[in-house]
This record gives C-alpha cells, sequence and structure tokens, in this order.
C-alpha cells in the first residue's frame, strides 16, 4: 500500500459534501462536527446510506463525549481533536487505512470519562454548581433548603465519585464542563 494520498476534494458544508459524492467518490472523508448548516453527524448519517464503504476521520474541537460517543455508534473510527492534529494525522489515517481505530487522548479520555447523569444525582449536580460559583456550604443549604451537614454530605460522595479531593477541585472540574 502506498503512503500517498489524494484529496479528491474540500467542501464547506454538509450540502457541498452530498454534492461531492454525488459526482464523484472518495474512499476517505476527514470532517468535523461543526458544519455549516447541518452536523457531520448529519452528514456520516447520510453518507453512510449513499456510500456505505467510506470511511470516516473526524478532526473536531467537539469536546462533548455525548456528541463523541454518537460518531462511535456511526461506525467513526478516527477522532482527532484539532490542537493534536498535526501530532497524529499520519497515525490517525494509517489506523483509518489498515482498518484500525484511532482516537487521540484527548478524547479517549472525554469518553472514557463517566457520564454526569449515570454518576451522579440531580442534588449532587446542583450542589457542584453551586460550590463552583464560590458558594459556602452554609449558602447552598439555605438555596437547597436542607442542613449543612447534608450539604457536606453531597460534597464528599461527589468528591468520591469523580476522584477529587476537595471544594477547588470540584470547581475545576465543573468549570471545565461549564456547569458553573
Amino acid at each position: 500500500m502506498s503512503d500517498e494520498m489524494i484529496c479528491r476534494g474540500e467542501a464547506g458544508s454538509t450540502e457541498e459534501a452530498l454534492k461531492f459524492f454525488e459526482a464523484g467518490s472518495a474512499d476517505i472523508v476527514v470532517l468535523d462536527h461543526a458544519l455549516p448548516g447541518k452536523s457531520g453527524l448529519d452528514l456520516v448519517t447520510e453518507l453512510r446510506q449513499k456510500a456505505p464503504h467510506v470511511r470516516f476521520a473526524l478532526l473536531t474541537q467537539c469536546d462533548d463525549a455525548g456528541v463523541l460517543a454518537q460518531y462511535q455508534k456511526l461506525g467513526v473510527r478516527v477522532m482527532m481533536a484539532k490542537t493534536s492534529a498535526s501530532e497524529v494525522l499520519k497515525e490517525a489515517i494509517q489506523s483509518l487505512l489498515n482498518e484500525r481505530i484511532y482516537i487521540c487522548p484527548a478524547m479517549r479520555k472525554l469518553l472514557e470519562e463517566p457520564r454526569l447523569t449515570s454518576v451522579l444525582t440531580p442534588r449532587e449536580i446542583e450542589v457542584i454548581r453551586m460550590i463552583a460559583q464560590g458558594k459556602t456550604n452554609k449558602e447552598v443549604a439555605l438555596v437547597l433548603g436542607c442542613s449543612e451537614h447534608t450539604i457536606k454530605t453531597h460534597k464528599t460522595n461527589v468528591m468520591r465519585k469523580l476522584n477529587l479531593s476537595n471544594a477547588v477541585e470540584i470547581s475545576v472540574w465543573a468549570l471545565k464542563r461549564n456547569l458553573a
């Protein structure tokens, strides 16, 4: 197999990509999740029906584990964060050509991280949000109509479930996930 690859086209939207496929074909599609019009998920879904042989490489800034999991379910075997693409692009495309899965470390970490709703209770998520907003245990207890002891119990449970050590780590964790 040759290391040479030929770019047969480029599209700026899902509509352009679909028109390109009507006019010709390609074996590999490198796409982003954020496209004008429909999303990359829509493009993969439509191309799966029209050209089932096509293999996909996702190159994106998307950091939503739920969205990335949807790409996996659609059979997207290569996923790269744009921040790491230049370092891993060749390895990722080789994986795709050899029918192997390649997920860059940053995305692998996102996908392996437990889903909030399956790990934390709705009340624990509320407590995390307020902690990240800088509220004290007493303030959180007043807002939620419970005792400070109950809030401390929620914080302890959150730290255990997420393997965190203190309120600062809870805040950082929440801010990274836009929960504040």
